[in-house]
């Protein structure tokens, strides 16, 4: 029963993991990042931690995503990829 799941949910991991850091565009990896730590949280819960994920959940998914695009459009000044100045 448990390599059932933790098979595909591993194998899920392992590719949203890879797909964040080979796909072009920083916004693109950003969101494909949120989904690894979508799926970790996930896989925590799987595992019998749903304290910790929770906890990946809120951080990992939600916080780190929501400053990672924040300092993206930081990044970007009048629509260029120039930097911050």
């Amino acid at each position: 029963m448990t390599s059932v799941l933790y098979v595909p949910l591993l194998t899920a991991l392992l590719f949203s993991g890879c797909a964040s850091l080979w796909i072009p565009g920083a916004l693109s990896a950003v969101f494909s990042f949120a989904v690894f730590h979508l799926l970790l949280a996930v896989a925590f819960y799987v595992l019998g931690a749903p304290d910790v994920a929770f906890i990946q959940l809120a951080v990992g998914s939600g916080l780190s995503t929501i400053v990672l695009v924040i300092a993206i459009r930081a990044c970007r000044v009048n629509g260029e990829g120039g930097g911050v100045r």
